[in-house]
């Protein structure tokens, strides 16, 4: 399953994921930040102003959580699953 948010041209996938998820972009991602569900921040990557990341979430126990994506023109907030 990929999410495809198509007004900010965003691409999140896989999902559910086991050891990574890869995002990519039409426009440049600056920052990303991951949260579990009482909105506590498990991870933050900043300065990365590209169009394509993959972020190893392997640590991570199964489970919700949601991943805040900014890319300078937008801010997205997406669902994500750990298997």
């Amino acid at each position: 399953f990929t999410i495809n948010d198509t007004r900010f041209g965003l691409h999140v996938y896989p999902n559910p994921f086991s050891e990574y998820i890869e995002i990519t972009s039409v426009s440049n991602i600056e920052s990303i930040s991951i949260t579990d569900l009482t909105g506590k921040i498990l991870m933050r990557q900043n300065s990365l102003n590209k169009d394509r990341i993959v972020v190893s979430l392997s640590d991570f126990k199964a489970g919700l959580y949601f991943i805040l994506i900014n890319t300078g023109e937008s801010k997205s907030v997406h669902r994500i699953i750990k298997q």
